[in-house]
């Protein structure tokens, strides 16, 4: 099999970013969420305030866990939100046979691929967009300013932000990209769409314990799991200081991770996209992966 084309892949990436950028919805998304979040973090910064006063919590423990929680939540839905577009603009290629014309001018790998960074690169404009909006909502406003100041190295915290979300979003694509691959409707798909959200649903279990005790065992353990650590590192990251090898192993282990879900993805890709009709099974998708 030839290498991947890269200009053929900057194409199908530039077609799925500019198809998702300029829909209503994007845009009612970029505004609103920021809107949301801002209304999230002010009733709890008075609340702790008046916590303050009374002297019952330590604000700027409060403040750290609330900013911390914030921007794990952003990169868990963006991830999450993002990932499933791929596996439902793969679904909606596929039912509408467009694939088959696509095919004619690019190889499966060409798709998969440039579909995944056009609708990554879409929702890190998104996330780019927040990050300005916040920008400015810090400096104008004092009281905000002192919440995020409670974050442990910002510019760490925003660059880890960044490195996991890429390769969050990597790692979960290509396993929607396949799952949108090998079913032929939605509700195929749906039913196999939790089993590969198991791992995110367990991030946010675990992300009470690990704020609470970034340096535990447990903390410590779990943020090096490839499928959760995108959530749980950076949790930790933007909490206290977080040992170099650490994040250094943590980011080694995701990377592999990501290369092997997208080698054994894009093999289930290569047969499914062109499957129609019958509902594969376990052992056939296992015997796609045999496929070079």
């Amino acid at each position: 099999m030839t290498a991947p084309r890269a200009r053929v892949i900057w194409i199908v990436a530039k077609r799925e970013y500019l198809e998702r950028v300029r829909t209503r919805a994007f845009v009612i998304m970029t505004v609103l969420t920021p809107a949301i979040m801002v209304t999230l973090v002010m009733a709890p910064v008075i609340v702790g305030g008046r916590a303050h006063r009374a002297a019952l919590v330590p604000t700027a423990l409060v403040s750290a866990a609330l900013v911390a929680s914030m921007m794990v939540l952003v990169l868990f839905m963006s991830v999450l939100s993002w990932g499933v577009m791929v596996m439902r603009g793969v679904l909606e290629e596929k039912s509408s046979r467009v694939t088959e014309l696509l095919l004619c001018s690019a190889s499966a790998d060409e798709l998969m691929t440039g579909k995944i960074a056009g609708i990554g690169a879409a929702g890190l404009t998104q996330v780019a967009v927040w990050i300005a909006f916040a920008a400015l909502g810090i400096a104008a406003s004092p009281g905000v300013r002192i919440v995020f100041g409670a974050v442990h190295s910002s510019a760490a915290a925003l660059a880890a932000f960044v490195i996991f979300y890429v390769l969050g979003y990597a790692l979960y694509s290509a396993i929607f990209a396949a799952m949108g691959a090998a079913f032929n409707t939605v509700d195929e798909a749906q039913q196999y769409t939790f089993i590969a959200l198991l791992p995110l649903v367990a991030a946010t279990v675990l992300i009470t314990p690990v704020l609470t005790a970034p340096h535990s065992t447990l903390a410590i353990v779990t943020s090096m799991i490839p499928f959760v650590s995108p959530v749980l590192m950076f949790a930790r990251i933007a909490m206290v200081s977080v040992p170099a090898w650490q994040v250094l192993l943590c980011v080694m282990l995701l990377a592999i991770t990501v290369a092997a879900a997208i080698e054994l993805c894009a093999r289930i890709y290569r047969v499914g996209i062109l499957m129609y009709g019958k509902r594969p099974t376990a052992r056939e998708m296992m015997r796609w992966l045999s496929y070079s």
